[in-house]
Formats: C-alpha cells, sequence, structure tokens
C-alpha cells in the first residue's frame, strides 16, 4: 500500500514521530537495548546511564528507583514515552547513528560539504541535500537512511525543498516497504562502511580528546568512495532445518511470552510444551522449545528426569537464543554455572550451530573469550563470502581478536581465534583484506612473545597480500621488529637516559622501513608517523618532532578506541605538547591550555623529567599553564615542590604555593644557611613586586627559624640590622626592637642586647601598654640589668594586680601560617599569662563564610572576649560583631604581633570591666 509522500511528511511538525511509528516495535525495542549495552553514562561518577536520567526526569522518580527495575522494564518503558514525545526520539536515533554510524556520517558531512568548510547547520542549501541523497541512497540501508534525514539533517528550508524531489521520495517509499516485510525479524540491517582514502591532513576530533593546534596547511582532497560492498545476510535466530511446526511453536511462545490478545498465558504454553514432549519423546529437538520458553522468560535453566545429553544440549541451546532475545546481560552469566551444559551442546551436528554466532558481541562484552575460540573450532564460520565487509561475523570475530592482541589481554586465545580465522579464509580461498589483516595481528602477537623471527615472516606475507590496506602500518611493524621491541609502548621514553638512548639508536638503525611507510599511497601513516615523532624527539630535533607526532596525533583520532587501549593516544598528546614546549607560540596557547588539562586527567604517568622540562618551558611564556602543571606535578605524582621549581617562579603565585615550597621535606632539610638564602631572594622579589601579603609571609617563616636555631637567628639580626625599614613597616618599632633583643641573646652578643632593653620598657611605657612593660622590667631583673633601679620606684607605684581572672579567648581568622605557629603562642600564654586559654578558629579567607559563621555563633557565649584577626571578610567580620558582647580587633600576621593582640585585647577587656 502507497504511503503518504515525503513532502507531506516533512511539512507535518510531528514528522520524526511518523517515521519511528512505522518501526515495528520489537525494533524500536532492540535499538534501546543495543544503546544500553554501550554504557553511555550522563554522570561517569553516579554511573547514571543517560536513558535513565531521562526515566527519572519524566517519571518524576528518584534515579535509585529506576535503576533497580529490571533493565527490560526500562527499555520498554522508554519506548512508551518515546512515542508520545518526539525530543526523546530525536535523543535515541541521533544516539545510535553517532554510536553505530559513525563512518556514514563523517562521509555525509564530507561530500555535503564538497570539501570546504562546514556550514551552520541552519544555513544548509537544497543542493547540500542534493550532493548527499545519492551518497545515502547507496551507502545507508532505508531505516537509516530516513533516520538521517530525519534526525542528522537540519529542519531548514534548504531541507524543505529538497524532500521535494524524487530521489529522496524514493528513499523514503523503500523505507515503508521494508517496514512493512519486517513483520517476523526485527534486526536493524547494518549501514554500509565504504573504503575512504583520507588526506593525511583530514582530521575527525573526538569530543572527548583536546583540540589540536593548526600546523602549516596541506592541499584539500577529497574523499575518495569505493562501490561499498555487498552486506552479509542476517543469521538464522534458530536452526535452518526448522520445519512448520517449529516456526508455529516458536510464534507461539513468542506471543505467550508479549502477552498477546488471544495467546496462550504462560502456564498454558508451559503444559502443552510438556505434552508436546511426551508425543513426541524421541525427537530430542523438541527439547529446544522448552529451553527457548524459559530463557524469554528469564527462568532459572533446569533439566527434566531422565532427560538425556542430546536432550538437555537442545533444551540449553533453547535456553540461550531465548535469554539472549530477553535480556542480552545476563546470558553470559549461565556459563559460569552451565559449563557442563555448554561443552553438550557444542556436541550438536555442525549445521545447528550457526545461530550461537548471534551472540558473538555478548561473548565479547563480557570476556568470555574461550567460549568463542570453542565455536570457531566446531563450527564453520558462516558467510565467509562476505569476510570483507565490517558488519560480517568473520569481521566481527577480527575485531574482537584485534582488540585482545592490542591490549594484551588473553592474547594466547586471541591467537587461536586468528589461527582457526585464517585457516578457514584459506581454505575458502578468501585471501584478501581480512586475511592480510589476521596475518599482522598475530604478528604483533608474536612480537609481544618476542618470537621476532616468526613475526617478521607474518608481516612480510600480509604485506604481499593484493589491496592490503594496511600495508603502511605492518611496514612500521617490521622496523619495530627488526629493532627487537615488542610494541609501540615498548619505545616509549622514559627517565633513564640509557634506555632512552638505546631506544634512540635501535630506532635509528631500521628508520628506512619507518620512511618506506610514508611512501605508501593513501595509506595510514600513523604508527609510522608516531615513531619518527619518539626518534627525532630524543635526536631534540622538537620542530620535526612536533609534526610527526602532530600527524600521528590525527590518525590515532579516527581509531581512538584502538588507540586508547594502551594510552598511545595520550601519550602522543603529551610527547606533541613537549615538543611545542622547545618553540613555543603565544598564539598557540589557548589550545595548549586544552592539552595541558587534557594529560593532567590521563590515567598515564609520563616522565617526570619530561613533565620538568615541559614545565620550565612553559613558565617563560605562560604563568597560568606552568602552575597548573606544577600544581598537578605536586598533587599526583607526590613530588617535593622543591625540586620542581626555582624561588623565583614560586613567587609569581599565591600563598599556597610559597607554603608548598617552603616546607616541602626536601626545603626543610636544606642547611640554615641554604634556607636563609632562599628566604632573602624570596623576599627581595616580593619587597621588589610590593607584595605586602608576600613580605609579611616572609617575615614570619624568618622568625620562626631563628627562633630555633642559632645559626639562622646570627643571620636573621644582621637582616634585621640591614632592613630595619621594612621591619619596622610590617611589624611596627616595638615588635621589631623586641625581636632583635631577643635574637642578640640568642647568638650571644648580651653586650648589645642588654642597652636595648630600657629603650625597650621606655616605649612600651610611653604607650600605656603597662603590662608589656612590666614584662620587660622582669626580664631586666632576671638579668640583673644595671638600671633596674630606676624602674623601680615606678613600678612600685603602678601596682600590678598578682592574679588576673581567667579569660576565655575566641580567636577568629587566620590561614595556614597562623596555623604553623598556634601551639607556640599557646605554650608563651602558659608560661607568661596563665590566665588566657585560645580557642583558634583559622577559617582562612574565604567569601562562603555563612556555615562558619553559623558553627562559631554558637561558640561565642561559651567565651569571655572576641578577637578578630585581619584574615577576616569584612561581611564576616560585621556579622561577628554584631552577635558578640565583647570583641577586639587584631592587626598582627606574626607570631610575635598576634600574642602581645591576645594580651593586650585581654588587658583591655579587664580593665573596662573594672571600671
Amino acid at each position: 500500500m502507497q504511503q503518504s509522500s515525503l513532502s507531506e511528511i516533512s511539512a507535518k511538525p510531528q514528522a520524526l514521530r511518523m517515521f519511528w511509528e512505522l518501526l515495528s516495535r520489537q525494533l524500536r525495542l532492540e535499538i534501546i537495548a543495543k544503546l544500553y549495552d554501550q554504557r553511555d553514562l550522563i554522570d561517569k561518577a553516579s554511573k547514571i546511564h543517560r536513558f535513565d536520567e531521562i526515566l527519572m526526569r519524566r517519571l518524576n522518580w528518584r534515579i535509585i528507583a529506576v535503576r533497580q527495575k529490571q533493565l527490560t522494564w526500562r527499555i520498554d518503558r522508554l519506548e512508551s514515552l518515546a512515542t508520545a514525545n518526539p525530543v526523546i526520539i530525536h535523543d535515541i536515533c541521533h544516539s545510535y547513528l553517532k554510536t553505530f554510524h559513525t563512518q556514514l556520517i563523517e562521509d555525509i558531512r564530507q561530500i555535503g560539504n564538497d570539501g570546504q568548510p562546514d556550514l551552520p547547520s541552519n544555513q544548509y542549501p537544497a543542493d547540500w541535500y542534493m550532493r548527499v541523497v545519492e551518497h545515502l541512497h547507496l551507502h545507508a540501508p532505508p531505516p537509516i537512511a530516513v533516520m538521517c534525514m530525519f534526525t542528522l539533517f537540519s529542519d531548514c528550508p534548504g531541507r524543505t525543498e529538497a524532500f521535494t524531489a524524487a530521489r529522496y521520495e524514493q528513499i523514503w517509499q523503500e523505507h515503508g516497504a521494508w517496514c512493512a516485510a519486517q513483520s517476523e525479524t526485527f534486526a536493524l540491517p547494518p549501514a554500509e562502511t565504504p573504503v575512504v582514502a583520507v588526506d593525511d591532513a583530514q582530521t575527525v576530533v573526538p569530543v572527548s580528546s583536546p583540540s589540536p593546534i593548526p600546523i602549516k596547511p596541506k592541499p584539500e582532497r577529497k574523499v575518495v568512495v569505493q562501490k561499498p560492498l555487498d552486506p552479509p545476510p542476517t543469521l538464522p535466530p534458530w536452526p535452518q532445518h526448522f520445519g512448520a511446526l517449529d516456526r508455529l511453536l516458536i510464534r507461539a511462545i513468542n506471543e505467550s511470552v508479549s502477552d498477546i490478545n488471544g495467546a496462550l498465558v504462560p502456564d498454558e504454553m508451559e503444559r502443552a510444551l510438556h505434552q508436546l514432549l511426551r508425543l513426541n519423546s524421541e525427537i530430542p529437538a523438541y527439547y529446544f522449545h522448552l529451553g527457548y520458553f524459559h530463557g524469554l522468560r528469564g527462568i532459572r535453566f533446569s533439566v527434566e528426569k531422565h532427560q538425556s545429553n542430546m536432550a538437555q544440549a537442545w533444551a540449553y541451546y533453547g535456553y540461550l537464543i531465548g535469554l539472549w532475545r530477553e535480556n542480552h546481560e545476563v546470558v553470559v552469566d549461565t556459563f559460569v554455572a552451565h559449563k557442563k551444559y555448554w561443552l553438550q551442546l557444542l556436541t550438536l551436528p555442525v549445521e545447528l550451530l550457526e545461530p550461537l554466532y548471534l551472540l558473538l558481541t555478548t561473548f565479547a562484552q563480557r570476556e568470555v573469550y574461550q567460549h568463542i575460540a570453542e565455536l570457531l573450532e566446531r563450527c564453520p564460520i558462516p558467510h565467509l563470502a562476505f569476510a570483507e565487509h565490517p558488519q560480517s561475523v568473520p569481521y566481527q570475530i577480527y575485531s574482537i581478536a584485534a582488540d585482545l592482541v592490542r591490549r594484551s589481554e588473553s592474547s594466547d586465545i586471541a591467537d587461536r581465534i586468528l589461527q582457526e580465522l585464517v585457516r578457514q579464509l584459506h581454505a575458502a580461498g578468501i585471501e584478501r583484506d581480512l586475511y592480510a589483516r589476521c596475518l599482522r595481528k598475530r604478528g604483533q602477537h608474536l612480537r609481544r612473545k618476542r618470537r621476532f623471527t616468526q613475526a617478521s615472516e607474518l608481516f612480510d606475507l600480509a604485506i604481499s597480500v593484493h589491496d592490503f590496506s594496511e600495508v603502511s602500518q605492518t611496514y612500521a611493524d617490521i622496523g619495530l621488529t627488526l629493532a627487537k621491541y615488542t610494541a609501540l609502548d615498548s619505545i616509549l621514553p622514559g627517565d633513564d637516559k640509557d634506555q632512552n638512548r638505546m631506544i634512540r639508536v635501535a630506532l635509528e638503525s631500521q628508520k628506512q622501513h619507518f620512511l618506506s611507510a610514508l611512501q605508501v599511497p593513501n595509506a595510514d601513516y600513523t604508527n609510522a608517523q608516531f615513531i619518527l615523532g619518539i626518534l627525532e624527539t630524543a635526536n631534540h630535533h622538537s620542530a620535526q618532532a612536533f609534526e610527526y607526532l602532530h600527524e600521528a596525533r590525527q590518525g590515532m583520532e579516527r581509531q581512538l578506541d584502538a588507540y586508547k587501549a594502551r594510552g598511545l593516544y595520550d601519550w602522543t598528546v603529551f610527547l606533541r605538547l613537549r615538543a611545542w614546549s622547545f618553540k613555543p607560540s603565544a598564539e598557540d596557547i589557548s589550545a595548549i591550555h586544552k592539552d595541558v588539562n587534557y594529560i593532567i586527567l590521563s590515567d598515564v604517568l609520563f616522565p617526570i623529567s619530561h613533565w620538568l622540562d615541559m614545565y620550565h618551558n612553559l613558565a617563560k611564556i605562560d604563568a597560568g599553564v606552568a602552575r597548573d602543571v606544577m600544581q598537578h606535578l605536586f598533587n599526583y605524582r607526590d613530588l617535593d615542590l622543591y625540586s620542581i621549581c626555582t624561588v623565583d617562579e614560586v613567587m609569581r603565585y599565591g600563598a599556597e604555593i610559597w607554603h608548598r615550597y617552603f616546607h616541602s621535606e626536601q626545603f626543610v632539610r636544606l642547611s640554615a644557611s641554604a634556607r636563609y638564602e632562599h628566604y632573602i631572594n624570596a623576599m627581595q622579589i616580593a619587597v621588589a613586586n610590593e607584595n605586602d601579603q608576600a613580605c609579611e609571609y616572609l617575615l614570619d617563616l624568618l622568625e620562626m627559624n631563628a627562633s630555633s636555631n642559632s645559626e639562622f637567628a646570627t643571620l636573621m639580626a644582621k637582616f634585621i640590622d640591614d632592613n630595619h625599614a621594612i621591619f619596622v613597616q610590617m611589624w611596627g618599632e616595638t615588635d621589631t626592637l623586641e625581636m632583635h633583643i631577643q635574637l642578640l641573646f640568642m647568638i650571644g652578643k648580651h653586650d648589645i642586647a642588654m642597652p636595648l632593653l630600657p629603650k625597650l620598657c621606655n616605649i612600651y611605657i610611653g604607650q600605656r601598654t603597662m603590662q608589656r612593660a612590666r614584662a620587660v622590667y622582669e626580664w631586666m631583673k632576671q638579668l640583673r640589668h644595671p638600671e633596674c633601679p630606676q624602674y623601680h620606684q615606678f613600678f612600685t607605684v603602678y601596682v600590678m594586680p598578682e592574679s588576673l581572672r581567667p579569660c576565655r579567648v575566641l580567636y577568629i581568622g587566620g590561614n595556614e601560617t597562623q596555623q604553623s605557629f598556634k601551639e607556640q603562642i599557646d605554650e608563651r600564654l602558659k608560661s607568661t599569662h596563665p590566665h588566657i586559654s585560645v580557642t583558634w578558629e583559622l577559617i582562612g579567607w574565604k567569601s562562603n563564610w555563612d556555615k562558619d559563621a553559623e558553627r562559631i555563633e554558637r561558640e561565642i557565649p561559651q567565651h569571655d572576649l572576641v578577637v578578630l584577626s585581619p584574615y577576616v571578610r569584612t561581611l564576616f567580620g560585621r556579622h561577628i560583631r554584631s552577635v558578640s558582647k565583647n570583641w577586639r580587633s587584631s592587626t598582627g600576621k606574626g607570631q610575635g604581633r598576634i600574642f602581645n593582640d591576645i594580651v593586650e585585647a585581654v588587658q583591655s577587656y579587664q580593665d573596662s570591666e573594672t571600671v
């Protein structure tokens, strides 16, 4: 029956929905199930599938409630929601095309743009669509072609005009005819994947990879598309010899499990199957239907009493097929519990086992590779004549084995699979591209086993095959094999210079093979360019290394999954970045920053020496990028910051970096003179930059070191003499004088220190800071200072209370600098002012102070006095002052100044209470 024309359909707002409804429900469920298999997560941390997230929003459920539902329920519910919502249909179709038909989409983009830059999606003219239609008609089955038309093609006037053309109308009518023919089977036909010759400069950049830096332009070359291969036939869902009664039973079982109106309910179907078995007990094949029925229902597999081994094998066969159609995720789990039945199943006649090849993808997803090898060795591979097609069974088998070799996982089983595949292709006389690829992968497996001679023989045999698409890559394999290296990841540079030199010498001896690989026309040069990039890096030819690695990166992005398996893509980005850093350009810094962030998130542990080279080179051009590298090395590589950068580099950043540098393990182990030199250099930089915060931080460090080390105290005393004005500006005159006196006593210069004590005492008396003046007088008495009698009369008249009331102080503000010496202040208060106890709230200088304010507000009533540090946000300080009855401000940031501020605040508070 002729359906509505495309021009009528496309003019309606529900066009996509009408396309979706033409597909059978079983087919729609199959599409969604395949996408669920891809583990496309909306959030990798929480592992929420993007479709579960859609269900959560549409149903207004919690995500945990959605995830607790069976997969079949989630698939069914999403399909129901999609039927009523074109937005969900678009999401499903778009994801399906992006996941399973990437090459088709890329070819359409190239052909539609005719080699020119891509247009904005809402400005495609009619001739864009007309350039695409022929390719779409030849290389995409009807449902995929129409899915592209409604999902990927932008809805704009150009499309509306183009869809009136006869060629698009023909695709639409073919789609209707195809849907009408899908009454029994519901497998989407595969999209054609043409053999494409791509110019070296072409790049397909994945979403997850960093942006590339363009280098010198090359002449554009259009995509050359060869005539497509015939698609392989669909694998039968059950043994082909089944007769009319078998097919009738299967249909009845499907309708029963699907709750079709008028079908037998499950209990009735169970009884009917048992009646059939009693009537035909001598025909074991009928046990297939009972197993198939149990598999579709997800019932645990079991065997009947007195059931023969042949009957058990048939029952398990049906159970696997039914379970696979119902839920791909659990089918392989049965092998763990039912290994015996799998082995029995393989004893069935060979011609019956072909449908088991439907399970190949499921075997691979659950890493049950042993069963793939056993199936190949027992049952001939179906459809060998279509072996070159990417959707054929032989090609799927090769892809699984190649991935295992690439990842060096289950490599012996992979070799078994490849050997059997090579044997069957050879026996069938099909020695073409796939045959040569299998030989190459076997060679790579043997090379990893260090069987270099046998590997070389296989590589030589592979390049002799006519029209072998991986000739260039195989030349690189030959060079690597003759250099006695097992794989690309075995030549990666490290921190060992001798090892790097050996790699360079070995690769240099085989350089001609890698250069020969670049001479193969219209080939993939990725591996040769990667190897040459490493070689030029070792030879310190950074510009040439960058060129090779840039080209290698583009090639890897066309096969990203393959090259990410062993971190080779990440290595290429890293080495390319390092090569660029030797001759950096400010114009590229934005893209370089993206590369740096990408590499920082990589799981690969790149050599520290290379990181440091890159850091020092980047620091010369952009401090922001260099800081990211530095923090990454410190946080994730357990490195001492002192080994990474210099004082000059450290002082470009903030207090966090200063603290990490000056408190690093290697720095602390330096001699006092070496540490002092670093402090003074940092101080000079801070003064030159007029950075008051850095100056105060460094003065605090100098004070802390001087109080615990006499050698440092000597240097510190000299530094105070030489830079007296800086200290007075930062600490004030009295604190500077007091510190100077203490240092002089520490280094034994009593004759210089003694005359300064009366001066300090007089200053405190003049400032009416009697508590501190009395402390200096007591100090003079302990030293038997000759001027003590002059102060005796004064302090006799001014009577100080002998014992003061206890005072609980809440000190608020400060950062990790104050954290480092708060215990020393507590000890000093305990010895000189035991009536003062301090609770520290060193919350730092941060804007999100709300939660701290709520907690501190509850603490205030438990204290007598609040002292506010200068490291307190203005609004936060205003809030604390509004809720506390007694508060005082502190201006001190160093140890001595904070001590004095606390003592004076308590004195002021208790004096005010006395009055």
